[in-house]
C-alpha cells in the first residue's frame, strides 16, 4: 500500500497492467519507476520475481534501487544533446560496427538499420571527400575535428563539424572512435552568401603567417589575379612578379612595414598589376598585421579591391584635371542649393563670386544652338548621355560679348536607377580652339604650296561599284613602285587600305548626289613592296570618245601627315604643360632669370609679367627665396632633378607647407633651361604627423602588457623571453636554446612541456593553471597559455603567455565559499520550517480535538460556545499559516516539481467556484467568463488550482460590500490564453504594488482583514514553476485585475 500511495499515477497503472500479464512463464518485472516521496521525486530501478503454485500468483520477491541521480543526470545529458543539436556516435573498428543517437541518426537523414556499418557511413560521404576524411581516420591522430559534406537519404546536401577522439592499441590501431556531429549547414550557407557579396563588389581576402609564409586567400582574391589554382604556388612572394614595375617600390614599404612592429595596419594602398592572363588592373589594399608579445609581426590579413573601372574613371577626371585653366562642378540634382562650384568654374562662365548658378542661368549662357540638349530639362539631358563622358565641348556668350569654348568631363552617380549628383571637371579651351583654325588655315596653306608636287593620275573604268584601272602613266606607276602595265585590270579599292575603304565609298557616294561637284578624299593607297603611302584623292567624271571615265588625281602627302602628326603632338605637349591641376610652374631661362609664369594669379604677390626677366632674389628676398635661387643654379649646371620643402606664414598664424620642385630640360635652341613646379603639401604633412603620432601611441600599449611570453621554436626550445625579470629566477638571455625541463623540472614545468610539445605536434592552443608556492608559503595561481604560429621560415612554433590570476582566483574562492554559506543557511531555513511546523502543529491539534469534544458535549454555555469557535478559529488560521510557511519553504529551495500534464481551464474553475460559494456569505458569486474556442494548457493541476483559489478567495475577502468579482479566460490569443481576475473592493496603493508578492508583506490599507501574507507569494512561486506569467493592475478604492499569461501547448517551454 506504501509503494501504490506514493508511486506516480501514471507509473502505477504501467505496473497494475505489468502484473495483469504475469504468468509462470513470464514471472519476471523490470521497470524504472518514479516515486514522490515527502514531496521529493525518487527513480527506483524495481525487479520484481512472480512464484505460482498450481498456476496461481502466491508470492513476489523484489530488489529495488535507487537510481535517481542517474536518471537525473541522463535527462539533463539528453535535454543538453536535444538543446545543441548534437548527435554522438560511436565506431568499433574491429567489428566494422557503427551506433549512433536518435539526434545523429536525424542529422544524417537514416534510420538506425540503414546505417550501422563504416562502410555504410563512408558511402553517404560526398565523392570529393571521401578520400582526405578515409586519410583524417587512418592518420595516427587521436583527436579529431573536421568538417565534410554528407548526402542525406533524401538526396539533401548537409555540412557536418566532427568532434571526437580515437582510441588506438599499442600498435597505434584504431580500436574505438567516439565522435559528435553538428549541422552546420546554415553556417555554410552565410559564408557562400558572403562569398558572393565579395564576388559582386570584386573584394578579396588574404590572410597569411608571417613566420611560416602559409597562406589562404578567397576565391575572389585569387580571380583579381587571374590564378586559377593557388596550390601551385609554392610562396606567396610569386604575386609580386604580377606587380607593375612602376609599383615595385610599394612592395619595400610593405616590407618595411612587416619589420616595423610600429605599422600595424594600412588603408587605401593602390598599385597596378598584369595578372596571369595579361590584364592590367588596379587594385586597392587594405591590411592589419598581428604583432604577438615580443613585437613581432606574426600574422597578416590582406583585402584587395578590383577598382579598374573606378581607377580608369579617375584617371580621366586627374587627366581633365591637368589641364589649363580647369574648374569643377559637383551639382546635386536633387537640392541643387546644395550644389558646389570651384572659383575658377564661377569665372570661366562669366558669374560673379557673389552670384549663385543655377540650371536655367548656365542654360542662358549657352549658345542657342548648344542649349538644344537641355530642351527636355536635365533628366532628359542626363538620359541621353552615357554614366560618364569626357571633353563634350560647348560655346558661352560672356556680358561683354565674347564667345568661350568650353570642355566638360563629367560622371553621374544613381541611386536606385535615378541620378542624384553629377560631378565634372571643365577646361577653358578657347585658346586652343583659335589655334586648332590657325592650324587649319596653316595647312591649306601648306597644300597650297605642295601643288607643285608631282600627281599621280589613274583612269578608271567600270560600274560605280567596281571600277577598275584603265590607264596610268608610266612614270606614274614607278611613283608606286609597279612594274609599267602591272596595274592595268587592278580593281581599284583593292588598292586602298582595308581602313580606308568604307571612307572612299562614303566620299563618292556624296560625290553622286552632287554630280557637279569634285570628290576628295585622304587614304592611303598600296605600293609594290606591301607599305603604303599617305595620299590626296581629287575625282570627278569625264567623258573621252564617248567613254566615260572616273579620273583620279593622287598627290603623294605623307611628309605634311608627318608634319601633322609632330604638331599634334607639340600641340598637345604645350597644352598638359600650362594646365598643371593647382600648382604654380616658372620656368626659367639658361641665365636662372624668369622666362615665363603658369598658375593662379591670386596665389602671387606681383602680377605674372612683372616676373619675367626677372632673378629669384628680385622677386623674393626671404631665405626661402634664397634658397630656391640655390636648387634652380645647381640643376642648370648638374643638369639634375632636385627638392626641398619650406614653410610661408600669410599671417594670423596661417602657416602652409610647399614642396618646390625642379627640373632641367634642354629647349629647342640647344640651351639647358629649369622648370620649377611649387607643389602645396600642407595636408600631407598633416597626415604625415598623424601617422606618427598613432604609431607612437600604439607603441606604448603594446608594451603596457605585464604578463611574462615565451617564444618556442619548432624543436620545443626557448627562442625568445619577454617580461618584467625580477618575475624570473634566472637571467633572460639563459633561457634561449633551453627546454623547459631544465628551466622548471617541478610538476608545473612538465605539465607545461606537454603543452608545448602537443601544440607543436596538432598546432591547437591549450591552457591549464599552475599553483606555485612562494618564498612566504604564498600560493600563487598563474593561467598558461599556447599559441601555435608559423614563422618565416615556415615552421610551426609556439607563443606561451603565462598571466599571474591570483587575485582572481582568491575572488572566486571567496565568492564559492560564500555561495556555500547561502547553499547550508537555505538549507537549514527549510528544515527550521518543516521543524517548526510539524512541532506547531500537534499542540494545535490537540486544542481543536479539546475544543470540538466541547462541542460534542452539547454544553449550552454560551460563553464557552463563543470560546470554543474562537479557539478553533484560531487554530486553523495558525494551521494554515504553518501550511503557507511550509509550502513556500519547499518551493524557495526548489524541493517542489511542477507534474505537467494537460489542464481544463473551464473545469478547474468550475470547481473552483464550487469551493468558494460555501465559503462566501454575502450571497456574491463568481462571474465565469470566456471568449474564443477552449483548449487544454500544460500545468501542474494542483499548484494551478492552489493559485487561482487564493487569487478569487482575495479578490471576495478584500470586497466585501462591492459587486461580484469575475473570471475571464480569453483563449482567442494566438499563442497564450489570458485568465483575468477582477474584484471591485479596496484595490492595492500604488507604492506598495512592487511588495505585494513578498513574503509576510501586507498591504496598511486591509485593515482588520485577516491574512498571513504568504499567499501571494505562494500564489506567483507556484505559477512561475509553471512558465506562468503573473501581472497586477490595481488602483486604491477602485479594485484589482490579476492577470495569468498561460502558453499554448506548442508554445510551450519545458
Amino acid at each position: 500500500e506504501w509503494l501504490r500511495a506514493n508511486m506516480d499515477p501514471d507509473h502505477l497503472e504501467m505496473l497494475d497492467h505489468k502484473f495483469g500479464q504475469v504468468s509462470p512463464k513470464n514471472s519476471i518485472i523490470q521497470e524504472y519507476l518514479r516515486f514522490t516521496i515527502k514531496g521529493n521525486d525518487y527513480w527506483f530501478d524495481i525487479s520484481i520475481e512472480c512464484f505460482f503454485e498450481f498456476g496461481k500468483l502466491v508470492k513476489t520477491l523484489g530488489l529495488i534501487h535507487d537510481v535517481t541521480e542517474l536518471m537525473n543526470s541522463g535527462q539533463l545529458l539528453e535535454k543538453t544533446k536535444r538543446i545543441s543539436g548534437l548527435g554522438w556516435h560511436e565506431i568499433d573498428y574491429r567489428s566494422n560496427t557503427l551506433v549512433g543517437t536518435p539526434m545523429f541518426y536525424r542529422i544524417l537523414g537514416y534510420e538506425p538499420d540503414e546505417l550501422n556499418t563504416i562502410d555504410q557511413l563512408i558511402n553517404i560521404i560526398h565523392p570529393d571527400e571521401r578520400q582526405r576524411v578515409g586519410e583524417v581516420m587512418g592518420s595516427d591522430i587521436r583527436d579529431l575535428n573536421f568538417c565534410h559534406r554528407i548526402y542525406t537519404k533524401a538526396g539533401e546536401l548537409k555540412y557536418v563539424q566532427v568532434l571526437g577522439e580515437i582510441e588506438r592499441n599499442e600498435k597505434g590501431e584504431p580500436i574505438k572512435g567516439v565522435a559528435s556531429i553538428v549541422d552546420i549547414s546554415q553556417d555554410k550557407l552565410f559564408e557562400q552568401k558572403l562569398n558572393n557579396i565579395q564576388n559582386l563588389s570584386k573584394v578579396g581576402w588574404l590572410e597569411m603567417d608571417i613566420q611560416s609564409g602559409q597562406f589562404h586567400g578567397s576565391e575572389q582574391f585569387w580571380s583579381i589575379f587571374g590564378v586559377h589554382d593557388p596550390k601551385e604556388l609554392k610562396d606567396i612572394s610569386q604575386l609580386d612578379q604580377l606587380i607593375y614595375q612602376d609599383d615595385l617600390n610599394i612592395l619595400n614599404q610593405f616590407s618595411n612595414w612587416f619589420e616595423d612592429p610600429e605599422c600595424a595596419e594600412w588603408n587605401n594602398i593602390q598599385y597596378r598589376i598584369m595578372t596571369l592572363e595579361g590584364e592590367l588592373k588596379h587594385v586597392l589594399c587594405h591590411g592589419q598585421i598581428t604583432i604577438n608579445y615580443n613585437g613581432l609581426a606574426t600574422k597578416t590579413l590582406i583585402t584587395v579591391q578590383d577598382v579598374t573601372e573606378l581607377r580608369g574613371v579617375e584617371d580621366k577626371l586627374m587627366q581633365a584635371q591637368k589641364l589649363s585653366n580647369t574648374g569643377w562642378f559637383e551639382y546635386d540634382i536633387q537640392n541643387p542649393q546644395r550644389s558646389k562650384y570651384s572659383e575658377n568654374w564661377m569665372k570661366m562662365h562669366d558669374y560673379c563670386s557673389h552670384e549663385r548658378p543655377t540650371i536655367e542661368s548656365y542654360i542662358q549662357k549657352l549658345y542657342s544652338r548648344d542649349q538644344k540638349v537641355f530642351e527636355h530639362g536635365i533628366a532628359g539631358f542626363l538620359e541621353s548621355m552615357p554614366l560618364s563622358w569626357e571633353r563634350i565641348d560647348y560655346r558661352i556668350k560672356t556680358r561683354s560679348g565674347n564667345k568661350k569654348y568650353i570642355s566638360n568631363s563629367s560622371q553621374v552617380i544613381y541611386n536606385e536607377g535615378r541620378p542624384i549628383k553629377v560631378f565634372g571637371v571643365t577646361t577653358d579651351v578657347t585658346a586652343m580652339r583659335n589655334a586648332q583654325h590657325e592650324l587649319s588655315r596653316s595647312e591649306e596653306l601648306h597644300r597650297l604650296i605642295s601643288e607643285t608636287s608631282r600627281d599621280i593620275i589613274v583612269l578608271l573604268k567600270g560600274t560605280p561599284g567596281e571600277r577598275y584601272v584603265s590607264y596610268i602613266f608610266g612614270s606614274n606607276a614607278a611613283m608606286l613602285g609597279y612594274p609599267k602595265g602591272e596595274l592595268i585590270g587592278i580593281k581599284a579599292t583593292n588598292l586602298f587600305h582595308p581602313l580606308d575603304r568604307k571612307k572612299y565609298e562614303a566620299a563618292y557616294m556624296d560625290y553622286l548626289k552632287q554630280p557637279d561637284s569634285m570628290l576628295k578624299v585622304e587614304i592611303r593607297i598600296k605600293k609594290y613592296d606591301d607599305t603604303y603611302l599617305w595620299t590626296e584623292v581629287i575625282a570627278n567624271e569625264i567623258e573621252i570618245h564617248n567613254e566615260k571615265f572616273l579620273r583620279l588625281s593622287v598627290r603623294d602627302i605623307s611628309e605634311r601627315r608627318a608634319y601633322l602628326d609632330k604638331l599634334v603632338r607639340a600641340n598637345n605637349e604645350l597644352n598638359a604643360l600650362i594646365t598643371a591641376k593647382g600648382n604654380l610652374v616658372f620656368a626659367f631661362d639658361e641665365l636662372g632669370r624668369f622666362e615665363r609664369v603658369i598658375g593662379q594669379e591670386e596665389l602671387l604677390h606681383i602680377p605674372v609679367e612683372e616676373f619675367v626677366g626677372q632673378e629669384v632674389e628680385a622677386v623674393w628676398n626671404d631665405e626661402n627665396g634664397r634658397h630656391m635661387s640655390k636648387v634652380v643654379r645647381d640643376s642648370m649646371n648638374s643638369g639634375l632633378s632636385n627638392s626641398f620643402n619650406c614653410q610661408h606664414d600669410f599671417g594670423d598664424g596661417f602657416n602652409r607647407w610647399y614642396n618646390v620642385s625642379t627640373h632641367p630640360y634642354i629647349s629647342i635652341d640647344n640651351m639647358t633651361k629649369v622648370c620649377v613646379i611649387i607643389e602645396d603639401i600642407t595636408e600631407r604633412n598633416h597626415f604625415e604627423h598623424e601617422i606618427l603620432s598613432t604609431n607612437s601611441e600604439l607603441k606604448a600599449l603594446i608594451k603596457a602588457t605585464e604578463n611574462l611570453i615565451f617564444a618556442f621554436d619548432e624543436d620545443g626550445n626557448f627562442e625568445r623571453v619577454i617580461g618584467d625579470q625580477s618575475k624570473l629566477h634566472m637571467p633572460i638571455p639563459d633561457f634561449k636554446g633551453l627546454k623547459v625541463e631544465e628551466v622548471w623540472n617541478d610538476s608545473n614545468g612538465v605539465e607545461m612541456a606537454k603543452m608545448v610539445r602537443r601544440s607543436l605536434l596538432l598546432g591547437q592552443e591549450e591552457t591549464f593553471v599552475c599553483v606555485v608556492e612562494t618564498d612566504t608559503s604564498e600560493k600563487e595561481y598563474h593561467k598558461v597559455t599556447t599559441h601555435p604560429y608559423y614563422g618565416l621560415e615556415n615552421k610551426l612554433k609556439v607563443c606561451v603567455v603565462k598571466e599571474d590570476i591570483t587575485l582572481q582566483r582568491k575572488y572566486e574562492e571567496e565568492l564559492k565559499g560564500m555561495l556555500e554559506k547561502e547553499r547550508e543557511l537555505s538549507k537549514m531555513r527549510s528544515s527550521f520550517v518543516a521543524m517548526a511546523s510539524h512541532q506547531f502543529r500537534t499542540p494545535l491539534t490537540v486544542i481543536k480535538s479539546n475544543m470540538e469534544l466541547v462541542d460534542a458535549y452539547g454544553i449550552e454555555d454560551p460563553i464557552i460556545k463563543r470560546v470554543s469557535g474562537r479557539l478553533k478559529r484560531e487554530v486553523d488560521r495558525l494551521v494554515n499559516l504553518m501550511e503557507d510557511i511550509l509550502t513556500l519553504g519547499k518551493v524557495q529551495s526548489n524541493q517542489l516539481k511542477a507534474r505537467l500534464k494537460p489542464v481544463d481551464l473551464i473545469e478547474l474553475v468550475l470547481d473552483i467556484t464550487a469551493d468558494v460559494s460555501e465559503e462566501v456569505s454575502d450571497q456574491r458569486e463568481l462571474n465565469v467568463r470566456h471568449q474564443g474556442k477552449p483548449v487544454e494548457v500544460i500545468g501542474d493541476y494542483h499548484m494551478v488550482r492552489h493559485a487561482l483559489l487564493n487569487l478569487v478567495d482575495n479578490a471576495f475577502k478584500y470586497s466585501k460590500g462591492q459587486r461580484s468579482p469575475e473570471l475571464h479566460i480569453n483563449y482567442a490569443e494566438n499563442d497564450y490564453v489570458i485568465i483575468q481576475i477582477k474584484d471591485f473592493g479596496i484595490g492595492i496603493p500604488k507604492k506598495d504594488q512592487s511588495r505585494i508578492f513578498n513574503d509576510f508583506y501586507r498591504s496598511p490599507n486591509v485593515g482588520e482583514i485577516q491574512g498571513t501574507g504568504l499567499g501571494m507569494s505562494i500564489t506567483k512561486e507556484f505559477l512561475a514553476i509553471n512558465n506562468y506569467d503573473l501581472n497586477l493592475e490595481s488602483e486604491e478604492g477602485m479594485g484589482n485585475t490579476f492577470s495569468i499569461c498561460i502558453p499554448k501547448p506548442e508554445n510551450k517551454v519545458s
